[in-house]
């Protein structure tokens, strides 16, 4: 039985509490920061209207030292816990929300001065009067010092357990249903029983050249899979619907893994000496790593030089229009390219050019 307890505190001291490092987002099923302006400013009008705020999960990590508290990983909240980090920071500058109505319950005195900033006004609601404001324009460390503090002293719950299992985060994670909704392809990484093993894949030094939107959206996770998926399942589809239910289930061995490895090592060893950087761009991008896997770890097996690889791609790969030289395999990264066929197509391609430069040694 997986022990609970819970804690609440002020906002403000959650920030505070991720500057010194006792809140952490290092838990590997976590994503991406996705919170759009909109968001951000709609949880700053939330502080300011004092709505309450939803509670989050994490997994606290006892420290040995008797009498400290330990470490918070969230498991879910990053969003929330991230935006607010951002609001106290004075990163937010508000924009596109409605007249903000102010608790008459909060401690909140305003100058004559600070009427006219705020833009102050008054309406009914039921007969009760509401003060309210407009903060468009205007960040937290803008803002008098008054409507400054209640926001800071708005509590927020934190629902922790001690010392979890990974099986344990990761179901919890799962469950998790506050915040943005998880995109399928964020609940699938999570649902994955080989996920840690990717994402070690994932932060091969290949994938530098990535963006950061690219890495935001996984595109160095969706390779490597993909790679997996050509490399050990027979006549593979790439298509979405057969490789999320594959993903779950997958398991990637040891042996699998230092193989994958390997073959990112030779391909960003051939990038590093392909002159042309359009054959370059095509070699590393998403489709056509995922189809060179096979035939790169043929070459591994071969023993054929990092500098002969290089030279046969850079040719394959010099195509005027197209990707590469040859038509067949064009088409089939252009039309269906995710489909069965289109994969086999490209595989096969591959593997006779390879033959015929380099004969069948294997």
């Amino acid at each position: 039985m997986i022990a609970q307890a819970a804690k609440t505190w002020n906002v403000l001291q959650f920030v505070k509490m991720v500057e010194h490092g006792t809140i952490t987002f290092s838990n590997i099923y976590q994503r991406s920061y996705v919170w759009d302006k909109d968001r951000e400013c709609k949880l700053f009008a939330s502080l300011v209207e004092s709505f309450p705020i939803p509670a989050i999960n994490a997994s606290r990590h006892t420290a040995e030292k008797k009498g400290d508290p330990g470490v918070y990983d969230l498991l879910n909240g990053k969003q929330r816990v991230t935006a607010l980090t951002k609001i106290f920071g004075g990163e937010v500058r508000c924009q596109n929300l409605w007249r903000l109505r102010l608790n008459p319950e909060d401690p909140i005195d305003l100058t004559d001065e600070e009427k006219e900033f705020l833009k102050y006004g008054e309406e009914y609601d039921e007969g009760q009067l509401i003060h309210t404001i407009d903060v468009n324009g205007l960040t937290y460390n803008e803002l008098p010092l008054s409507i400054r503090t209640v926001m800071a002293s708005r509590m927020m719950r934190i629902e922790y357990y001690d010392n979890l299992t990974r099986e344990e985060e990761r179901r919890i994670i799962i469950n998790a249903n506050s915040g943005k909704g998880m995109s399928a392809i964020e609940r699938t990484r999570i649902e994955m029983r080989s996920f840690e093993t990717l994402l070690k894949l994932s932060k091969h030094p290949i994938f530098n050249c990535l963006s950061e939107s690219a890495i935001k959206g996984y595109v160095n996770e969706d390779i490597c899979l993909k790679m997996w998926i050509v490399l050990y399942t027979e006549d593979p589809s790439l298509e979405t619907k057969e490789v999320r239910p594959l993903a779950r289930t997958a398991i990637i061995t040891e042996d699998q893994m230092k193989e994958i490895w390997s073959i990112l090592c030779r391909l960003e060893e051939i990038a590093k000496r392909v002159d042309k950087p359009n054959v370059k761009k095509r070699i590393l991008a998403r489709l056509h790593m995922s189809t060179l896997a096979p035939i790169v770890k043929r070459s591994i097996d071969d023993q054929i030089s990092i500098e002969e690889m290089t030279d046969w791609l850079s040719h394959f790969f010099s195509g005027t229009k197209r990707a590469s030289i040859n038509e067949k395999y064009n088409e089939a990264a252009r039309i269906s390219t995710a489909q069965r066929g289109s994969v086999r197509t490209r595989l096969h391609e591959l593997e006779e050019a390879y033959e015929n430069r380099f004969g069948k040694r294997s």
